[in-house]
């Protein structure tokens, strides 16, 4: 890790025989807050979207998994020194299984219910609504870099939510999660990610997410 006054450089490597892979620099506070303001202007547009509209855009990145797998699991092995078993059983078949699992239950789930009403309130009615939170924002684990991302910025998203994913600074993927989203189709700025360290982190959670989901170390991040 290398860094200047305003910029910090990450080399990122195999695990496996220690080749360099690439670098990242860690996203800055003007980047940061782009990214939010992003967010905050998709968001409605999300929230208009019916649940089945929701699940047809995940099912876009579905497709572009299964039909891009050998190289998606390139890039995950070259980064996690997984093997390839594991790599397709416990990230990309995962991703694939949470997937088709929300798209038959994301609509019920999802709907209005009515509910019981108490005696005080006889004569009237009640029921739920599930309202989106707004911007949620996703930090993840080094262990599973693809899995981890896409899952809970799925689950998000589905609820109606915009996402903000900093990946893990260890295996970061670069490029390859932008890329699913680019080439699928899917959404484009429903789900954003953000690179960078514990610094880049704190910066994220500092500009108030509505939501946020943690999986990982508190020290590393």
């Amino acid at each position: 890790m290398t860094s200047t006054e305003n910029q910090v450089t990450r080399a990122i490597h195999n695990p496996i025989n220690g080749k360099k892979l690439y670098e990242i620099d860690d996203a800055g506070e003007e980047q940061i807050i782009n990214c939010f303001a992003k967010e905050k202007k998709k968001q409605p547009l999300i929230r208009k979207l019916s649940v089945e509209q929701r699940v047809d855009a995940i099912l876009k990145i579905n497709d572009y998994i299964i039909e891009n797998r050998e190289k998606i699991l390139t890039r995950i092995i070259e980064e996690t020194g997984k093997s390839r078993f594991d790599a397709l059983s416990s990230e990309l078949f995962e991703i694939c299984d949470v997937i088709d699992y929300f798209k038959k239950v994301a609509p019920k789930i999802l709907a209005d219910k009515t509910v019981h009403t108490p005696i005080v309130l006889m004569g009237k009615k009640s029921k739920i609504f599930f309202e989106p939170l707004g911007t949620v924002l996703v930090i993840t684990p080094w262990n599973y870099p693809l899995y981890q991302v896409f899952v809970p910025s799925i689950l998000a998203f589905l609820a109606g939510n915009a996402v903000i994913v900093k990946p893990s600074e260890v295996t970061p993927l670069k490029g390859l999660v932008e890329e699913i989203l680019e080439k699928s189709g899917f959404i484009e700025n429903a789900i954003q990610v953000v690179c960078g360290g514990k610094e880049t982190g704190k910066l994220l959670i500092e500009n108030c997410p509505d939501k946020i989901h943690f999986t990982g170390s508190v020290e590393s991040r």
